[in-house]
Formats: structure tokens, sequence, C-alpha cells
């Protein structure tokens, strides 16, 4: 009982103290990368690619399903999947969140 407590307790100072840095690092986003507005839809673009379903992938950004992203905007760190290596963005000065790879953006000096 003691360990859960502990590990608990430790999982919660972890969490509070990663959090004002995920949302006040400012990062910039380079060219070219693949986005989305949601996250299940930069998985359909990244299932797409892998497939080499280019045709797919062409009608699923005609439908606003994805774009690719420009270089050059400031954005904000909001959530991150380590494991599947994606990141949701927002734009500094908008409310638009964004989905796209951890590649995609840099930390900004």
């Amino acid at each position: 009982m003691k360990k859960i407590i502990i590990s608990m307790l430790f999982v919660f100072v972890f969490i509070i103290n990663v959090i004002p840095v995920i949302a006040t690092d400012v990062y910039v986003t380079k060219d070219n990368f693949f986005a989305s507005t949601t996250e299940q839809g930069l998985e359909v673009i990244t299932r797409l690619f892998v497939d080499e379903d280019y045709v797919a992938l062409e009608k699923f950004f005609s439908v606003g399903g994805g774009f690719i992203m420009q270089g050059g905007i400031k954005v904000h760190l909001v959530d991150m999947r380590a494991f599947k290596g994606t990141v949701k963005i927002r734009a500094i000065g908008t409310n638009i969140y964004i989905w796209t790879y951890k590649e995609a953006i840099q930390l900004l000096n």
C-alpha cells in the first residue's frame, strides 16, 4: 500500500512539473510535413503514405482530411504521443489545434 501511494505521488508531482513546460515553450514548424486537425486524420494520412496509396491520400487531402504544413509558424506544444511520434500543436494567437509529427517542429531559442 505504501508503494502505491508513493508511486501515485511521484506521478502527480511529475505531471505538475511537466505541464507548464509543455504549455510555455515556443516551437516553430518546419516545411512540408503532413498535418491534420484530428489525431485520427493524421493516422489515416500515415497509413495511406506507408501503403503508398497516393491517389487515396490526394483524395483525403481534397476533402479537407489533412494538409501539408508550412514552415516558420510559431506554435505551442499542447500534447504529445511519444510512442506514436505525433504531437498536438496550437499556433500562437489562435485556437486552432493541429496534429503532426514530432519531427515537424523544433524548439525556438
